[in-house]
């Protein structure tokens, strides 16, 4: 029955992989055919206009693609495999594992490799009585990863490695995945922000952010965790309920939003708390973000042709999770971070969470300060957005302290605030415009940046995956800052 059930679901996965390709197609033809679209913040009113002055050169857009490849492939070439510092390790183990339980092993897990979850960190349990393959982990990463992890399969006998899902190539093609997320993300995001900004403020905001956050690290050094991919579909949310925007009828752009939400919660499913603050950006159903006298138009976003297509979208995502939950537990829904939770809900670490030697927010990604200063910014010209991005922050600030491991673990930072940067970034750009304006404190506050960033960078390049002192270890700290890098 085990067995019906998973190859039952073929279709249904090799039809989510279609729309997967689909997604992507469709972000690549908004990019290069779609009007960039400029907010006025003054009026709050959204102007469409061609301004071909804020398109970037593609030959800037793949420079840079090489030349973060080139970053994660040579991290990684100096790494080895099945070590904790691999793209198949630990928790990245456990969101892979679909990928090579369904394509190569039929989730047996007599078939696989022995002392596979061994030396993959045990990030997934391989059971002998039953004959299951057990991950706490849901498959939104795997889904994602899907593409590269096939080039990767189909490559590897022909290359010589073997066509197991665990060797060099399958590795090597995680850390593409995570490359290529990460600038689908940043081109999305600069999309966006052109919204809010101009193109020095919104390109200023993209590299301050990419190189000056944990960004960085989730993008290049831990290609297999879920958080540059969540970043990409935050950047993707934001971009398709601002094309839902300008055009409220489109299926096309209803599909999709549907199939990125679908994701979003697939990924992570704690990303759900995303959702609302995402609503509010979309002007014709609430006008809250807006200073203009057009009503919201409630009637033509919820019509229930286009809503029941969305959201039809969104529950054929999340399908192959509830087979997979019925295949291990005879349940189509299961809570399986059994033993985990938020169970510091009445006593959240927002202290330690924020400024703790032990994955500190403002302690390891400073530019926050900067992102809480443009909020300050942000409300003076538009005073509803300002104050809800910053009740905002502090809730999902009180919500994270609150689970039971508020460091998150052999994290670099705060890594449940990586996906956020996408939001957060809003601000930086109200930021950036301002001091792009100021003739004699823009280059101090530039020389500032400029220290975050190098700050950033040194850290990422003296980790070694956990943090090896204390909650208050000041001394161990500034030796990381000091020190030689690994």
């Amino acid at each position: 029955m085990v067995v019906q059930i998973i190859r039952s679901s073929a279709s249904i996965c090799r039809f989510l992989r279609a729309n997967h390709f689909n997604l992507i197609t469709f972000f690549y033809l908004y990019l290069h055919s779609q009007p960039v679209l400029i907010l006025n913040s003054s009026s709050g009113i959204y102007n469409s206009s061609m301004v071909k002055n804020n398109r970037i050169p593609i030959i800037l857009i793949l420079l840079f693609a090489a030349f973060i490849v080139f970053l994660t492939l040579n991290k990684h070439s100096k790494s080895g495999s099945f070590n904790y510092h691999s793209e198949i390790w630990g928790d990245k183990a456990g969101y892979y594992m679909y990928l090579p339980a369904f394509f190569i092993y039929d989730f047996q897990a007599s078939k696989l490799p022995p002392g596979i979850e061994k030396n993959t960190g045990n990030g997934f349990v391989l059971n002998p009585v039953n004959n299951k393959i057990a991950t706490k982990y849901t498959c939104g990463v795997a889904l994602l990863q899907a593409p590269f992890f096939l080039l990767g399969h189909f490559a590897a006998r022909p290359l010589g490695y073997e066509a197991n899902g665990f060797s060099l190539i399958y590795q090597r093609m995680i850390d593409i995945a995570g490359v290529f997320y990460a600038l689908m993300g940043l081109i999305l995001l600069y999309l966006v922000l052109l919204k809010f900004t101009g193109r020095t403020p919104a390109l200023l905001t993209l590299f301050c952010l990419f190189f000056g956050t944990n960004l960085f690290y989730y993008s290049i050094d831990e290609t297999g965790m879920s958080h540059v991919y969540s970043f990409f579909l935050f950047a993707a949310s934001l971009f398709l309920v601002q094309k839902l925007h300008r055009l409220p009828g489109s299926i096309t752009t209803h599909i999709l939003l549907g199939l990125t939400l679908g994701l979003i919660v697939l990924v992570r499913p704690v990303n759900l708390v995303f959702f609302p603050v995402l609503l509010l950006f979309y002007k014709p159903l609430t006008g809250y973000f807006t200073q203009s006298a057009e009503k919201p138009r409630l009637r033509i976003v919820f019509s229930f042709y286009k809503f029941t297509i969305g959201l039809a979208a969104f529950i054929l995502v999340l399908l192959p999770q509830l087979i997979y939950w019925h295949y291990l537990s005879g349940e189509i829904f299961m809570y399986s971070y059994r033993g985990e939770g938020f169970t510091n809900l009445f006593h959240p670490m927002v202290f330690h969470f924020w400024f703790s030697t032990l994955n500190g927010l403002f302690i390891y990604t400073p530019v926050f300060f900067l992102v809480l200063a443009g909020m300050g910014i942000m409300y003076k010209e538009n005073r509803n957005m300002g104050i809800t991005f910053l009740v905002y922050f502090l809730f999902i600030s009180l919500l994270f302290a609150s689970w039971h491991d508020w460091a998150y673990g052999c994290a670099f930072g705060c890594r449940p605030f990586v996906e956020y940067l996408a939001l957060f970034s809003i601000p930086l750009a109200f930021f950036m415009k301002q001091i792009t304006k100021q003739s004699r404190l823009k280059w101090f506050i530039l020389s500032l940046i400029g220290i975050f960033i190098i700050i950033n960078i040194k850290l990422i390049y003296s980790y070694d995956g956990c943090w090896p002192g204390g909650l208050w270890d000041w001394k161990e700290y500034m030796h990381f800052l000091t020190s030689s890098t690994k």
